[in-house]
């Protein structure tokens, strides 16, 4: 029964795969030279070459500026967005201001903790504002401070 079944299932195989493989989208077989390099689209981090920006933090790009139909090199599809990149900085690390002319950039952190130019100040009790028994039922935050200058603590306290 055992060869019964795996014999069928091999001339099913062999009667459907000529049959899978020579379909593409338009009905005809692939011609390099007329169908676009599907490869061309798209683009992984780990195969671009890492950079060095904003002090420590690593960026490699996925997507970068480009014709969207033909595209020149791997994953350069964009037209209206400079880059789209995987960026990494490693614990204990940290990053520097950075002056930016012409464009922006938005950061989506996926894990970690930290912060970037501010100074921890303390926890909270846990308490709102409407907790006037003490109960602190709330969470615990953490306090932080960006200070706009560096001789703020001179300004504020120069009247007193």
């Amino acid at each position: 029964m055992f060869e019964r079944l795996w014999l069928l299932s091999l001339i099913i195989l062999f009667m459907v795969s000529p049959v899978a493989v020579s379909q593409t989208l338009d009905g005809g077989t692939y011609d390099p030279k007329k169908d676009a390099d599907i490869d061309m689209f798209l683009a992984s981090w780990k195969d671009s070459m890492p950079r060095h920006t904003h002090g420590s933090l690593i960026e490699r790009d996925i997507l970068t500026q480009g014709d969207q139909l033909n595209p020149p090199r791997k994953g350069a599809v964009l037209e209206y967005v400079s880059k789209f990149a995987h960026a990494t900085l490693f614990a204990h690390n940290s990053t520097v201001p950075v002056t930016l002319k012409g464009e922006k950039e938005i950061f989506y952190i996926i894990s970690g903790k930290g912060v970037v130019n501010w100074e921890y100040i303390g926890q909270t009790k846990g308490r709102g504002r409407n907790d006037q028994e003490n109960k602190c039922g709330l969470a615990v935050k953490d306090i932080y401070l960006y200070r706009l200058q560096s001789t703020a603590r001179e300004i504020l306290c120069d009247g007193s």
